[in-house]
């Protein structure tokens, strides 16, 4: 999904990329969701409004000490030049720089301007240009580039906005959705990943096929063991013909829970000590002559896996699936191999053939 935060935005949050709306943006901006597109027009308006308001809270809060805290400032307990508004500044200004460089944060170029038209919605008074704000050149050259580079991605850009005239600009184009607020937008990712059914979701034939994949994988990472034969060693373990039933489906936001019922066929090539046809002697602990047979067995062993399904949207419409990993308290990292799995034997070699 594409999202373009106007420098609105970034005030509201007061700067603060740690927030808790802020975090959660920057979260699906991490894992891929979210590609948040930015320009310069923004970025350099954020810097503004960080100078401005940053110089602000400082007066005021020497005004309060000045007027409020006459003992105080008297006695020297609290010194006023302590808090420089230029460090300030830069500081809150470099975490903003740092956001807006950051590799999953899209620049968008200005260029090409449209100046003719530029002058013609000035003039007819046409959003973001209003009587109130006549000279909202620097809104107009963001729109134009936020126009120009949807037409490259041919996809829905979601602008989220409190001017009133840049929301003008976007309403009834099908090509944009607005949202005035950052959490109002938030509340709508939500609300479109759970508004697919969970089924559904699974059921999708791009879903099943990594469903398929990754109980695949997890069946071939098992661990199989043997309790009959004493000493034994697999040589070699192949997993075919895997079926599975899904029995219980639950979401939890953007997580959809997934627990299956599988069985699978285990081809094991083991080395094991025939104990039967294996001397030992109890008194001097050892034994005096061993059997080994080579055997190609092959098992029919149930599991259960559980899986935990991350869901994403490309587009407004669109949901995909971003990854599928294991739910850990599903794990089951062994299974034991005997008589009552064992569904064929055949005997590839015999010790008592080597002698």
């Amino acid at each position: 999904m594409v999202v373009y935060l106007d420098a609105n935005a970034y005030i509201e949050a007061k700067y603060d990329f740690n927030n808790f709306h802020m975090s959660r943006l920057v979260k699906l901006i991490d894992e891929g969701d979210i590609q948040l597109l930015v320009s310069k027009v923004t970025t350099y308006e954020v810097y503004d409004h960080i100078k401005k308001d940053v110089t602000e809270e400082i007066n005021a809060y020497k005004k309060v000490i000045r007027e409020k805290m006459p003992i105080v400032k008297r006695e020297g307990s609290l010194k006023l030049n302590e808090i420089n508004i230029v460090e300030v500044v830069a500081g809150v200004q470099s975490k903003a720089e740092r956001f807006f460089n950051s590799t999953r944060v899209i620049q968008i170029p200005l260029d090409p301007m449209n100046a003719e038209q530029l002058i013609e919605d000035w003039y007819s008074m046409k959003p973001p240009f209003e009587t109130k704000k006549p000279n909202e050149f620097k809104d107009a050259i963001m729109i134009n580039a936020i126009r120009n580079y949807q037409k490259s991605l041919n996809d829905i850009v979601i602008i989220i906005s409190a001017d009133k005239g840049v929301q003008k600009v976007f309403d009834g184009d099908a090509n944009f959705v607005n949202f005035e607020h950052l959490d109002e937008f938030l509340k709508f990712y939500i609300e479109q990943i759970k508004a697919r059914d969970a089924k559904a979701f699974v059921e999708d034939e791009n879903v099943k096929d990594s469903l398929d994949e990754a109980i695949k994988a997890y069946a071939n990472s098992i661990d199989v063991y043997f309790t009959e034969y004493a000493e034994w060693d697999i040589e070699d373990k192949e997993v075919n013909d895997i079926k599975y039933e899904v029995k219980y489906i639950s979401q939890e936001e953007t997580k959809i829970y997934v627990a299956v019922e599988a069985n699978a066929e285990v081809t094991v090539e083991v080395m094991y000590r025939d104990e039967e046809n294996s001397y030992y002697d109890k008194e001097d602990n050892m034994y005096y002559f061993e059997r080994y047979i080579l055997a190609k067995e092959k098992h029919e062993i149930d599991f259960e896996v559980g899986l935990i399904l991350e869901m994403g949207i490309s587009t407004v419409s669109e949901i995909t699936l971003d990854k599928i990993e294991l739910d850990e308290s599903y794990y089951k990292l062994s299974v034991e191999l005997d008589e009552n799995t064992r569904i064929d034997n055949e005997i590839i070699r015999d010790s008592l053939e080597d002698c």
